[in-house]
């Protein structure tokens, strides 16, 4: 059975494997309602109550998406996040029909700019209420995109006390940022109070930068962590890696390849399928609360939950460092 885990010093509490909802977006295929209603459901079903989305994502049409698959479903049975900081302009559909987006396929006629004012928060998060039926949303993070000096003063002066006054109102309940670098988080979380951090690409097997110093700082000052994205972007999930490997969501590189297939027959050597190593790897630090992979059908979300509970073997893990595949200090189940 899934388990749940705390955000921080808050009342929310989110299933150790959530969705995340790029794929409602239309991430590499087209997707559609029913996909995504499928994938909720089953979700809820087997124990996950944790869905991640943002107006990013196929540029507001995941979030539209998870709110139809939501409709019904018991307020208190659920957790939501959503993001700010990007706003979304309307353009023509024929602007939408010419562009080339590598997050979604067929998105919504809006085009995605960054803005931390504090306008720019109210639009955008009043937005996501509005796409996702909901009267409040559990954890708000602020998705940085351009990181800059500037920007980091902004959303310190600007976009966290406008959250902090939706806290207050009871909106949300969590205040968190959404990175795939790790140096903003160390300089934003001295600054002020977050509940959550939500870090793409930086803490896998692939990728360890969050280990030394950011998740010692988060474990003083209980901050959770969720991992987004932890296939990378799909080639930690692949069967085949010939077949159009991504990595960051990018095709990937060469070395990469070699690298996930040494990865890949480690695991075979002990029945295990290295999604599930991909999974299990962030929830066996102590700050990680929960490890959120995308899941575009009810299939995928079954392959999620199994590979969250499946046993890996302790040989496995020191096969993985032994061969030079992990560091010694990253820690195993």
């Amino acid at each position: 059975m899934v388990n749940n885990r705390r955000i921080g010093n808050t009342s929310v509490q989110v299933s150790e494997v959530g969705l995340g909802t790029v794929s409602f977006g239309g991430l590499y295929t087209p997707t559609t309602q029913d996909m995504a209603t499928e994938a909720v459901r089953t979700c809820l079903d087997n124990g996950v109550n944790y869905f991640d989305t943002a107006p990013l994502y196929g540029h507001g049409r995941s979030e539209e998406r998870l709110g139809v698959a939501l409709k019904g479903v018991p307020r208190d049975s659920f957790v939501v996040s959503s993001k700010v900081g990007r706003v979304l302009d309307p353009i023509s559909d024929e602007e939408n029909a010419r562009r080339k987006d590598v997050l979604a396929v067929n998105p919504a006629p809006f085009q995605a700019r960054d803005d931390y004012s504090a306008d720019g928060i109210k639009r955008s998060f009043e937005s996501s209420l509005e796409r996702l039926g909901l009267d409040r949303i559990d954890i708000v993070y602020i998705h940085y995109g351009d990181i800059t000096d500037a920007h980091n003063r902004q959303i310190l002066d600007e976009s966290y006390p406008v959250l902090e006054d939706y806290r207050s109102q009871g909106l949300l309940t969590a205040i968190g940022m959404g990175v795939d670098e790790v140096p903003p988080l160390l300089f934003l979380m001295e600054r002020a109070d977050f509940d959550v951090f939500m870090l793409a690409f930086r803490y896998n097997p692939l990728d360890q930068q969050a280990l030394p110093e950011l998740f010692p700082r988060c474990a003083e000052k209980n901050v959770s962590t969720v991992i987004a994205a932890p296939y990378t972007g799909g080639i930690l999930a692949m069967d085949d890696l010939s077949n159009g490997a991504k990595y960051m969501y990018y095709d990937a590189k060469p070395d990469v390849i070699a690298r996930v297939q040494r990865m890949k027959d480690v695991c075979a050597h002990h029945n295990v399928p290295l999604r599930a190593v991909a999974l299990q790897f962030g929830l066996n630090h102590p700050v990680v609360a929960s490890t959120v992979p995308g899941g575009r059908n009810g299939k995928e979300v079954k392959d999620n939950v199994r590979n969250v509970e499946m046993d890996i073997p302790a040989a496995l893990w020191d096969e993985l460092v032994s061969e030079g595949l992990l560091p010694k200090d990253t820690p195993r189940g």
